[in-house]
């Protein structure tokens, strides 16, 4: 509904019936044509209003009474003056923008600070409009702005000072015709522009664009930190004429570019050396080399006015991001391996003005024998000398040069520069990055004419061959939502039409096919993934992490004796890495990892055949898409990653898990019925869709849903079989990742050929559902669990329900994860946290069900934690072998939603004693765990409390056990074993309360998790991360062991604290990845969402002075 009249107050004030700015757009000169347009006091006001400095008294009164305008006064066409403002900059980083609509003919505006217009007639000027009073300078004059400073600099940096020029008016000689030329010696003394002269009209408003664009305009004390500047975009409507005011002696086009560029060099000129804020560079004011300011456009030229616009008001920062872990993979002998990275950037442009938005990469790096990173510096696939292949870090650079911040390539050529932590000068960017494979960049060799085709599978990718892609989907024939014969079909126009794929006409649809397969020639008016002739056809890549599969890694027969599983693991042992990952652009992906030679430590495309196989595979580029797959639930969505104005969804969100299961027919490709299956959950991608299929209305339709895709791709030398896409009206969102549930047991004698049980389960929870689902990461219905039969291909039955309903209401499920307590092959439980209420008061709990029913028994309740905190994450577990205590490992909060960061409340982690067993499964209150926050162990095993969290057992300084022949740590490790469990609460923020968003690991006799505290500054978008590293049972750090000494505190005798946590400056942490080194020590990868990766070896301890701390290496 349109409003005219939002702001009734001002309105009456004025003696007016209409308000609002869209109100007024929309009614402008409604009541007669303006008389005069000043705008260099229009664009001063402007700059008031950014200032925060009030509005001049003069412009909302009477020019020559002095008085306010009475109520329904003409002049204030219908609208209220509105003097009492508010502060228009409410954040530090906050992007502003003046637009001005005017044509390049404006009248009278001169009546500004430090104009050289200083009374009606003098020796220098005479103006012959008496009544304007458009001279001096104005009430409440800005004294940090100098128009005709500021003027003066832009005509000396434009090269117009000193030049003769057709103008009305300079000192001295002031005839006001624009006719006879004169000598220009400062832009801002002159006035009265070609051909209107006797408008009387100046520059400044180039001047106070300039000043707008390169000074800090709100420097005082107790303003804001940085520089706050103005971007000015001018639209110039001048009326036809036949001799046009264009170029540099148009004031408009002027403050487009010096009020619009975008500084790049920070290089001061001669010109003007005090300030090096100023467009000196071409690509820096005309990115489109037209020879016009990019923030300057004709209203008659409509396509540069919308793309001019759009590229000024565009907000999405460029920044290269990574939502989630990599991929590492070792050979496990010689601890060398590989490193596969997944990275996003919402926008990407070029010095020509092109602009793609989300877009991904997927590259590949060298892990060394040390647990470094390293580059292919010679492009050869094999890991050379450190000279060849230098070693590098990807680090979160917060003073990059020029800006913005960023993540940068650290580089290091030899030994003894990466200990001296001294890189490589200057530092690189990502997209510069030496790596053995960069999937889009391959995807961006495709012939572009045959990219709409469908390449044969074992037809070898070669670069602008013609070959197309090999791209999959599944066409539900039957609507009945089962998989059926002939049903996953070849992603090309002639099985796609407007049913199907939701458009106008088939037409249409053959258009979007060809543009979701990576067409990019402009004939199809969509939108453009393209900076001239680089393509980029990888979708921006967000939550999923990548996957590399290669040798059959489980040893089941060797920990579980199932002795079928090693014909599995023998056929296979030298199968081909793929990498997979699932991106926003609709797609799972499937790249070419190549086989690795440690003899060579080399990637190489070809391998001897196996018996099994009937063919040579081909020798495949490294990196190339060998397939992709298209769920059929996300057909009907695929439109909208075509659209000129895209905003950004959500597909192939998920993370793609690879499980080795026992649920084929024996077969050539499935030896004693084993094989390898892919799942990958959409996460927020998808939607209920519902939508005629055939388009015959008598057949059922199809309700397209998130859902979650199960592939077999068992022998990646053939396609990939497509098992599954498991969706239900009662799913929602498919937030929850699946977990593995085995139910194995061998037959008579110990025979695994014949087993008595052999049941395999997917296990998931109801996401978000409902009307606040996308919005608010809520649910409007009870939680619920899935089970999925791998064998029998359909999900359990539950009293005539796809689903085991939870009973906890307006609630769904987190990630699950199933527990095997025992050395069989019977799973005990599942295990899952469930997320309830509203984003600003969440609760939850921490729940199992036993595995001891048909298939499952009665869920019960493990932990109920403290108020507010939701269980999003999975939980992990460590087997005491000692006590035989069953730990649980599991932290609370969320971060669906950009307002889940302004949480305030409490989250804590949880090491829990599982007190259940067999069909008796009791609960743990938090009253029976010890609260372990700021619990500090020395590395002679003294500690303190300085929390005072120990009933009881605080002293004077803090020491909470006066041991005589016994630590205090290992009096403490006994204390212990009495309590149910321990938790460590979180900071809690005004705004921005510490939480666990991603699930724990653990390693060794240590739990490691990360915890991320979002920005309390909406200026600071990556907040921060720490990695904590606790000893499995008390909740502290490990006297002398683990993270190492944190060297900057010590006790009274001097002994350094042992770290239980490290601190990480910017993003959001991500699980650690684990890496054996050669020398068989444990480094740990870690990586966050600002694509900074590195690490440090987990059990050593940090060096007390010099060189470098391994725990730093990250940053």
């Amino acid at each position: 509904m349109f409003i005219v009249n939002p702001d009734t107050a001002d309105a009456t004030a004025s003696g007016v019936a209409n308000s609002g700015v869209i109100n007024y757009i929309n009614k402008f000169g409604a009541n007669g044509y303006k008389a005069f347009d000043p705008i260099g006091e229009l664009f001063y006001e402007c700059l008031n209003y950014y200032k925060n400095r009030g509005p001049t008294p003069e412009f909302s009164a009477d020019l020559v009474t002095g008085n306010p305008l009475p109520p329904g006064d003409p002049r204030l066409d219908g609208f209220p003056a509105i003097t009492n403002w508010n502060d228009p900059i409410q954040h530090a980083c906050q992007q502003n923008y003046i637009v001005g609509i005017n044509d390049a003919n404006p009248w009278e505006d001169k009546r500004l600070p430090g104009t050289s217009a200083l009374v009606q007639s003098d020796a220098d000027y005479t103006f012959n409009i008496a009544n304007s009073d458009d001279w001096g300078d104005p009430g409440n004059s800005d004294p940090d702005i100098n128009v005709t400073t500021e003027t003066n600099l832009v005509g000396e940096m434009q090269g117009i000072n000193g030049t003769i020029r057709n103008i009305g008016c300079v000192p001295g000689d002031c005839d006001w015709n624009s006719g006879n030329t004169k000598t220009i010696d400062n832009l801002g003394k002159v006035f009265g522009t070609a051909p209107y002269a006797p408008k009387e009209n100046s520059y400044y408003i180039a001047g106070l664009a300039y000043y707008a664009a390169s000074n800090d305009i709100r420097s005082g004390a107790g303003d804001y930190e940085g520089m706050q500047t103005v971007q000015t975009f001018l639209i110039d409507t001048q009326e036809f004429n036949n001799n046009p005011l264009t170029g540099e002696m148009n004031m408009l086009w002027l403050a487009g570019k010096y009020g619009g560029f975008n500084e790049k060099n920070f290089q001061t000129t001669t010109e003007n050396p005090g300030n090096s804020y100023q467009p000196d560079q071409t690509d820096e004011w005309d990115e489109d080399g037209d020879g016009v300011p990019d923030n300057y456009v004709l209203a008659n030229d409509p396509a540069k006015l919308v793309a001019g616009l759009t590229k000024a008001f565009s907000n999405i920062e460029g920044r290269i991001s990574a939502g989630n872990a990599p991929a590492v993979v070792s050979d496990g002998f010689n601890g060398i391996g590989a490193f596969y990275q997944a990275i996003y950037s919402p926008k990407v442009r070029n010095n020509a003005g092109d602009e793609a938005q989300w877009v991904g990469q997927l590259h590949a790096l060298f892990i060394d024998g040390s647990g470094r990173f390293r580059e292919d510096g010679n492009k050869n696939g094999q890991l050379d000398d450190v000279s060849t292949d230098n070693i590098v870090e990807l680090r979160y650079n917060p003073a990059a040069t020029p800006g913005p911040a960023r993540t940068q390539v650290y580089r290091y050529n030899t030994e003894s520069d990466y200990t001296a932590g001294t890189p490589s000068s200057p530092l690189a960017e990502i997209d510069d990055l030496n790596a053995i494979w960069k999937a889009a960049d391959q995807l961006a060799k495709l012939d572009q004419s045959k990219i709409h085709q469908q390449r044969g599978y074992t037809t070898k990718i070669v670069d602008n061959s013609g070959a197309g892609r090999y791209i999959l989907t599944w066409k539900d024939k039957n609507a009945d939502g089962v998989v059926g014969p002939g049903e996953e079909v070849a992603f090309i126009a002639s099985e796609m039409d407007e049913n199907i794929m939701a458009v106008v006409d088939d037409a249409e649809a053959d258009r979007v096919v060809a543009f979701i397969r990576g067409k990019e020639d402009g004939t199809l008016g969509y939108r453009s993934r393209s900076l001239g002739a680089r393509r980029f056809l990888l979708g921006d890549v967000v939550n999923s992490a990548p996957v590399s599969v290669s040798l059959p890694n489980k040893s089941y027969d060797l920990l579980k004796g199932d002795t079928t599983y090693g014909a599995f693991r023998t056929q296979y042992r030298n199968r081909r890495h793929v990498v997979y990952v699932g991106a926003n652009d609709g797609m799972l992906h499937a790249f070419n990892g190549g086989f690795y030679d440690a003899s060579t430590k080399a990637f190489k495309l070809i391998r001897p055949k196996e018996s099994f196989e009937s063919t040579t595979p081909k020798d495949q580029p490294l990196g190339s898409e060998l397939w992709a797959y298209i769920p059929g639930n996300l057909l009907p969505h695929l439109q909208w990653l075509k659209e000129l104005t895209y905003p950004h969804l959500y597909y192939v969100d998920g993370s793609p898990q690879a499980f080795d299961v026992n649920i084929f027919p024996e077969d050539s490709e499935h030896p004693n019925g084993w094989g390898t299956i892919l799942v990958v959950n959409m996460r927020f991608g998808g939607g209920s869709v519902t939508y005629d299929h055939d388009g015959k209305g008598s057949t059922p339709a199809i309700t397209a849903r998130s859902a979650i895709v199960v592939l077999d791709i068992t022998n990646p030398e053939t396609p990939p079989n497509l098992i599954a896409e498991i969706s239900d009206a009662k799913l929602g969102f498919t937030t929850s990742k699946p977990t593995l549930v085995i139910q194995r047991e061998p037959g008579d004698n110990n025979d695994w050929s014949t087993p008595n049980t052999n049941n395999w389960y997917l296990a998931f929870g109801s996401g978000p559902i409902g009307s606040n689902a996308l919005t608010q990461a809520t649910s409007d219905q009870s939680a619920r669990l899935y089970l999925y039969d791998l064998k029998l291909r359909q999900l359990v039955q539950f009293g005539g329900d796809n689903y085991l309903d939870l009973a906890i209401s307006n609630a769904f499920v987190g990630d699950p994860a199933s527990k095997n307590w025992g050395t069989d092959f019977m799973d005990d439980a599942i295990y899952y946290g469930t997320v309830a209420g509203s984003v600003g008061t969440p609760t939850g709990g921490l729940y199992r069900v036993p595995l001891n029913g048909s298939p499952l028994g009665t869920p019960s309740l493990l932990l109920s934690p403290l108020p507010n905190q939701p269980f999003t994450t999975a939980p992990t577990f460590t087997l005491d072998f000692i006590t035989k205590d069953r730990w649980v490992y599991a932290g609370t909060g969320r971060l669906f939603v950009n307002s889940d960061n302004q949480s305030a409340t409490q989250q804590s982690f949880y090491g829990v004693k599982d007190p259940g067993s067999g069909n008796s499964w009791g609960s743990v209150s938090v009253s029976d765990m010890q609260n372990t926050t700021g619990l500090q162990v020395f590395s002679s095993g003294d500690m303190k409390d300085p929390n005072g969290v120990i009933p009881g057992g605080a002293v004077v300084g803090g020491d909470i056990i006066n041991a005589v022949n016994n630590s205090d740590f290992n009096r403490f490790r006994k204390y212990m074993l009495g309590k149910k469990g321990w938790f460590v609460n979180f900071n809690v923020g005004a705004k921005n309360s510490t939480r666990t968003i991603f699930a724990s690991v653990t390693h060794q006799a240590f739990v490691l998790f990360p915890e991320y505290a979002p920005p309390l500054d909406v200026c600071t978008p990556e907040g921060n991360s720490r990695l904590n590293a606790l000893f499995y049972r008390t909740g502290t750090a490990f006297a002398g062991i683990g993270l190492g000494d944190d060297t900057s505190t010590y006790n009274s005798n001097g002994d350094f604290l042992t770290a239980s946590f490290t601190q990480y400056s910017y993003g959001v942490l991500s699980t650690p990845g684990t890496f054996i080194t050669q020398e068989r020590r444990t480094k740990l990868i870690l990586c966050d969402s600002t694509a900074s990766c590195g690490g440090g070896l987990f059990d050593e301890r940090l060096p007390a002075s010099g060189g470098r701390r391994s725990w730093r290496e990250i940053r």
